[in-house]
């Protein structure tokens, strides 16, 4: 199960020092976000202006061009496929928050 899918916040590990009210923060991010980029009726506009860029800031994701994820995870960092076969490795919260905002 992907950390998309199911009890996202349970059952994830978060590395680092991140607080109790940042998980409840972060778990609604991705709530927010998966389901607006599942909506088939959403206007375009909101996937790619700079709302989620501000979310992702708010949360104190950094914006390195995807450099550190693709250190670690290499050509997952640009390939849909690639990354599949890994994203259930990823618990590195701020690492792949960075990713998000880099893209």
């Amino acid at each position: 199960m992907s950390i998309l899918e199911g009890d996202f916040y349970t059952n994830l590990n978060f590395k680092g020092d991140i607080t109790v009210e940042n998980r409840k923060q972060i778990y609604n991010f991705v709530i927010k976000w998966r389901d607006k980029f599942r909506d088939q009726n959403i206007n375009y506009i909101e996937l790619v202006d700079h709302w989620m860029a501000d979310d992702c800031a708010a949360l104190g994701f950094e914006m390195d061009c995807g450099h550190a994820f693709f250190e670690k995870y290499g050509r997952a960092a640009n390939n849909f496929e690639a990354l599949k076969k890994i994203i259930d490795e990823v618990t590195d919260i701020p690492l792949l928050g960075s990713a998000i905002y880099s893209r």
